[in-house]
């Protein structure tokens, strides 16, 4: 405790006996605060006593009568006491308590500056601001050993611009939010590769399926088209396809060899084909080609080959017109089938059939000759005699003439049967 006068002086102070020489009072700025104001002042961190040799803070108070300022009492207390205050706040260890007095110096700290050897350092330039801005906040800085905290802060009223602040650190603030993150993180990968592995395992499984539906249909194809080729090669057929926008004609080596081309052959074109039809059946070809990719109808038509007389061969042609891409791209396919055989059967049944008629005819011929001449003269030459033993016989027995009379008529009756039956066998045209 100290009394000084209002220039400074001091009057008395408790660590020295009354009639030692005290000199001036250390913190003259408080001092001159209190003279001109005239009321309470709490000051900062002062400079080192000459009498205490310490740096203290100081409480003054004016000491007033008849409203003049006779003296300024003085209690100065050691920053280590306001240190043990904020300790004992009970705010948590880790947080970091500091007191600042109006000049921005830190008066008490609940933990000491790391690598700072000033006794009473600046708070941070941040604090600082942010004091002079508002005297009530928070902010996000760094304290002077380069913690990261959340700082929050008050100006306490009465203390002429103390103010407390608290700083937490961040790493102390975000702990709980980075475990629930990498809780949620480790929960998202693991539902991920959850995810990844059933996605895995479906995958593998429609992969498997659509493998073995693939291999089933292959070998269902594979059948079909062995039992295709089988069928073709039974029946002795080529298959053919044209492209209509090309002039290449795909068709299998019996193809070319029923046209009568070596199948070795290399780029084999439409107009080869047409070429090997007899020239008298090439228009037929034409003409039904043309109307099949038309209208869409179905291409048959028996041609010969070669150009002797009779033909080397005769084939039929089959197939339809398909669309392969689009309206544009037409496509006409089908099979070559060899039918010589079947022809040469056909034209030996109509000479069979030719033969058969005309024997026929000599047949019919022959009878009729026969009725007319032998059998027609004999019956004409019975019916003479009855008429002849008819008239002989006239007045004789009237019961043998009628019956005569009945037998020449008969007679007569089968004479005209057996002309008619005669030209009918052998109608008056064909002689």
């Amino acid at each position: 405790m100290e009394l000084t006068d209002p220039s400074g002086t001091q009057l008395l102070n408790l660590l020295r006996p009354v009639d030692a020489a005290l000199g001036r009072t250390a913190d003259q700025q408080s001092l001159e605060t209190v003279v001109r104001t005239g009321r309470a002042v709490v000051g900062g961190i002062g400079p080192v006593g000459p009498v205490s040799g310490r740096r203290l803070v100081t409480l003054r108070v004016p000491v007033i009568r008849d409203s003049t300022l006779l003296a300024v009492l003085s209690a100065a207390l050691a920053p280590d006491g306001i240190d043990t205050l904020l300790r004992r706040a009970g705010a948590p260890e880790s947080w970091i308590g500091v007191v600042v007095d109006a000049s921005g110096r830190i008066v008490a700290r609940t933990q000491a500056v790391v690598g700072n050897a000033e006794a009473d350092p600046l708070a941070s330039v941040a604090l600082r601001g942010a004091i002079a801005t508002a005297p009530d906040g928070r902010l996000r800085g760094r304290t002077l050993d380069g913690i990261a905290v959340e700082t929050v802060y008050r100006t306490l009223a009465g203390s002429d611009g103390w103010v407390v602040a608290f700083g937490i650190p961040v790493d102390l603030l975000e702990a709980p939010v980075r475990r629930a993150l990498l809780l949620l993180a480790a929960e998202g990968t693991v539902g991920l590769l959850l995810a990844a592995l059933l996605v895995w395992l479906v995958a593998h499984e429609l992969a498997q399926r659509r493998a073995n539906e693939a291999e089933l249909a292959g070998r269902s194809l594979r059948v079909v088209e062995e039992g295709r080729a089988l069928a073709v090669e039974a029946a002795e057929l080529g298959v053919w396809r044209w492209r209509v926008a090309t002039s290449v004609l795909d068709a299998s080596p019996r193809c070319w060899m029923l046209l009568g081309l070596d199948p070795a052959g290399d780029n084999r074109a439409w107009r080869d084909a047409v070429a090997a039809i007899h020239p008298v059946d090439r228009a037929t070809l034409l003409g039904a080609v043309r109307r099949s990719l038309k209208d869409g109808g179905k291409l048959d038509v028996a041609l010969r080959i070669g150009d002797a007389e009779p033909p080397a061969r005769w084939i039929r042609v089959t197939g339809r017109s398909v669309e392969a891409l689009g309206k544009e791209d037409k496509v006409l396919q089908g099979v070559l089938a060899d039918i010589s055989q079947s022809r040469r059967h056909e034209a030996e049944r109509r000479d069979l059939l030719r033969v058969m008629v005309q024997r026929q005819e000599e047949e019919r011929r022959r009878i009729s000759r026969e009725l007319h001449d032998q059998v027609g003269q004999t019956v004409t030459g019975l019916s003479l005699g009855l008429k002849t033993l008819e008239e002989t016989l006239v007045g004789s027995d009237s019961a043998v003439g009628e019956r005569l009379g009945w037998l020449r008529r008969l007679a007569a009756g089968i004479g005209q049967d057996i002309h008619r039956a005669a030209a009918d066998l052998r109608p008056a045209a064909l002689d």
